[in-house]
């Protein structure tokens, strides 16, 4: 049996190139180095990403103060300090535990999308700048005292989400369908996905611009009821779509 050899390396040396399934299987495959070398640039990737925030405390570290606010009364007034280490500690079990999350919903996720899937790459790195986000907003929040802005975070990773992993487009169920109510009902669920993408997409970063500006204690509500009017929306025009019989 002939050895198989990679496509550049077949251009390299002057061999013919691999048939279109051995590149399939290649492609797809474990072994494949090409892979190799990506995924471990976007482990680097998300490793620096997370790190920024740590960076940034290790930088302005003798800057600190030596205590930190972590509790406040009803009058928005500090009434429990903990010293930088113990500040120290609890960032890093926050960074411990969103990792422990973030470790096994992909884990999770491996088994229903393929790694070398564009969109595994681009959840991995957008879950390791969530996380990133998150000790930044802690960061801000313990020692500079600024407003909660989680909220307005999670809307923007929402839409951030739907953006870069659901596809524009939904695939047909079958092209070789001839039925026209079924090619009918086919074209009805592509538009609603599409329209439902861009409508989360839009409604999202609407919602995250109004909430800069509103108060920090109407943030939630204001990205809880978007979303609910969005999907309420959504629901009623999928169900005045759905062709009848």
């Amino acid at each position: 049996m002939a050895k198989r050899i990679h496509p550049l390396a077949a251009n390299c040396i002057g061999l013919p190139k691999m048939q279109q399934t051995d590149v399939i299987k290649l492609r797809f495959s474990v072994h494949n180095p090409v892979f190799q070398l990506m995924k471990t640039r976007y482990k680097i990737y998300s490793l620096l990403i997370v790190g920024i925030p740590l960076l940034g405390v290790w930088l302005v570290w003798d800057y600190l103060p030596g205590r930190f606010p972590i509790y406040l009364n009803d009058n928005d007034k500090p009434d429990h300090f903990v010293s930088r280490q113990e500040w120290l500690r609890m960032l890093l079990s926050v960074l411990f535990i969103l990792g422990l999350i973030r470790s096994v919903v992909l884990a999770l996720l491996s088994k229903r999308i393929n790694e070398q899937d564009v969109r595994f790459t681009r959840i991995y790195l957008l879950s390791a700048a969530f996380i990133s986000s998150i000790l930044g907003l802690f960061t801000m929040k313990t020692v500079y005292h600024s407003s909660d802005f989680l909220p307005v975070l999670l809307v923007l990773f929402g839409a951030a989400g739907v953006y870069l992993t659901v596809a524009t487009n939904r695939p047909s169920d079958d092209q070789t369908v001839n039925s026209s109510l079924v090619r009918q009902r086919n074209e009805s669920l592509s538009q609603m996905h599409t329209l439902s993408r861009l409508a989360l997409i839009r409604v999202n970063l609407l919602a995250a611009l109004v909430m800069l500006f509103a108060r920090s204690e109407d943030r939630w509500t204001i990205g809880i009821t978007a979303n609910l009017l969005a999907l309420a929306a959504l629901s009623v025009m999928e169900v005045i779509r759905r062709p009848s019989g």
